[in-house]
C-alpha cells in the first residue's frame, strides 16, 4: 500500500519517512534506490534509501523539498499513501576487493544514502570513516545514525558553525594524508 508510517523533520524542508513497502524491503541492497510518485498526477522521482527493515517490510527515505514533487511529498502525513513506488532499482554499491580504510562522504540529504553502504563495509571488517557536510549546523542531518555504523565521523560545515570549517573535500584531503584509503563513496550536491 506504500503507506507512510512515520514522518520526522530533520532540518528546514527536509524530512525522514518510513514507508510500508514489504516487497522492496525484502530485496533492497545498499546503494539501490526507488522511484516514487506521490499522487496520480505527480511526476515520478528517484529517491535513495537510507535504511530498511526486512521483517517489518519498511523502507526509509529522506526527502528535501527542492521542487514541486518533493514539496508534495513533504506535505504528506502519516497514514497517507504514495500512488506508486518502484524498486529496488540500480546496482548495489560495489565494495573494495580487500579490507582497509573506507571513506563515505554525504552532503545534505546524501548523508542518508551512504549509511547502508557504511553498514556493509563495517560488517566486512573495514575501517569506516564517515564525512558529513552541510552549509551550516542547522542543515546537518543523520549524524547520529552515521556514527552508529562508522568508526569515525567527521562533520564539516561551510561556515564553520559545527565541526571542521570548510567542505567535505577538505576533510577527505586530511584523511588521505594520514591513512591509506582503499575506497571512497561520495553522495551529495
Amino acid at each position: 500500500s506504500y503507506r507512510l508510517l512515520s514522518k520526522r523533520l530533520l532540518c528546514a524542508n527536509t524530512y525522514h519517512f518510513a514507508v510500508e513497502a514489504p516487497l522492496i524491503a525484502r530485496k533492497i541492497e545498499a546503494g539501490q534506490f526507488v522511484i516514487i510518485r506521490p499522487h496520480i498526477f505527480s511526476e515520478r522521482i528517484p529517491l535513495s534509501i537510507c535504511n530498511w527493515d526486512r521483517e517489518k517490510g519498511t523502507i526509509e527515505i529522506i526527502v528535501s523539498a527542492v521542487g514541486k514533487t518533493t514539496t508534495e511529498i513533504n506535505a504528506m502525513n502519516v497514514g497517507d499513501t504514495f500512488e506508486d513506488v518502484v524498486g529496488p532499482l540500480g546496482e548495489r554499491s560495489s565494495l573494495p576487493a580487500t579490507a582497509g580504510t573506507c571513506v563515505l562522504i554525504g552532503g545534505g540529504y546524501g548523508t542518508g544514502a551512504i549509511i547502508p553502504t557504511a553498514r556493509d563495509l563495517k560488517a566486512s571488517d573495514n575501517k569506516v570513516i564517515g564525512v558529513v557536510g552541510a552549509r551550516n549546523k542547522e542543515a546537518l542531518i543523520m549524524v547520529p545514525e552515521l556514527q552508529a555504523v562508522c568508526d569515525e565521523v567527521i562533520v564539516t560545515t561551510n561556515d564553520g558553525s559545527s565541526g571542521m570549517g570548510g567542505m567535505v573535500t577538505d576533510a577527505l584531503r586530511e584523511i588521505l594524508l594520514r591513512e591509506k584509503v582503499v575506497y571512497v563513496l561520495a553522495i551529495g550536491p
